[in-house]
């Protein structure tokens, strides 16, 4: 199953987001058979990153507030960040243009290290008071999470990854995203927000389930385990009907059901020598023309 999240490096509901998702998947029974893929969105392209200036300050000019009134909005985000386990520093955080830190996640998803990218620039900006819009702050990120300094910081001096990134973001706005983080399960179901971690486990589940439903066999499929089964003709030639055949239950097949010879055998049946029952061993007979009809073993 394939995840993939829209999300930006400033926004701190994504953060969030990131923790309450890995909180379900610790409960998923699935979750080493998961590809997730970390996609680029940017809140605000236009951004400038302006050494000096405080989020509290930058908050108050977008919304038009006092700076104090800035402040106390994000002191119940980071309240909001605690309940997951993250330690927000307002205080030491630094805006920034999130760009060049997009296409440092790519450049570590080239190294499949996407994963590791993404937590650590998130850690960096949000919890360390790092500026993630600097060459040497994001080649020492990436000497922390494996990455050759020297080759993090002379790949982004080009125009590496950055088609990457814009792809990530028209991809977006194919979809209609508009605001992040935005999670896609298999491009089929999408989540918005940072949600709670127990509807993205119901999520996982429901998509799981989907992908791989359940055989539908009538007996445990244990190995070595012998059975018959009585197969009743529906009332419509040529066509039958099924339920399933309870454990510790067997049936014993009408003699004449194989008359017309081995071709009308089920899947997962093996007939006896004088053709008068069916045998299920290792039975898994999922989706078998039959209607079984149970007898008490």
């Amino acid at each position: 199953m394939k995840i993939e999240i829209w999300s930006d490096i400033m926004c701190p509901f994504c953060y969030v987001g990131k923790r309450r998702l890995e909180t379900a998947l610790a409960q998923f029974a699935h979750r080493d058979d998961l590809n997730i893929v970390w996609r680029s969105f940017e809140l605000d392209p236009t951004m400038q990153t302006k050494p000096g200036q405080s989020i509290h300050e930058l908050l108050a000019e977008r919304k038009g507030m006092s700076v104090e009134q800035g402040r106390q909005m994000n002191s119940r985000m980071g309240e909001i960040a605690k309940e997951v386990g993250l330690e927000f520093d307002f205080d030491r955080m630094q805006p920034v243009n999130t760009f060049l830190g997009h296409r440092f996640i790519h450049l570590a998803a080239h190294h499949g290290k996407q994963d590791e990218a993404k937590e650590r620039v998130l850690a960096a900006y949000f919890t360390e008071g790092r500026n993630v819009d600097d060459l040497d702050t994001l080649a020492e990120l990436g000497s922390d999470i494996g990455l050759d300094a020297a080759e993090v910081r002379a790949t982004l001096q080009t125009d590496a990854y950055t088609q990457d990134v814009r792809h990530d973001e028209y991809q977006a706005r194919q979809i209609g995203v508009r605001g992040v983080p935005y999670f896609v399960f298999d491009d089929k179901y999408a989540v918005s927000g940072a949600q709670p971690s127990e509807l993205f486990l119901e999520v996982l589940d429901k998509v799981w389930e989907e992908k791989h439903p359940a055989p539908r066999c009538w007996l445990p499929a244990t190995p070595a385990v012998s059975t018959a089964a009585t197969a009743n003709r529906s009332s419509s030639p040529g066509s039958y009907t099924q339920r399933p055949l309870p454990a510790r239950e067997v049936a014993v097949v009408v003699a004449g059901f194989l008359k017309k010879g081995p071709g009308q055998v089920p899947p997962g049946f093996s007939t006896s020598k004088n053709a008068s029952r069916v045998e299920a061993e290792h039975f898994q007979s999922c989706g078998s023309s039959l209607r079984v009809e149970a007898k008490p073993f």
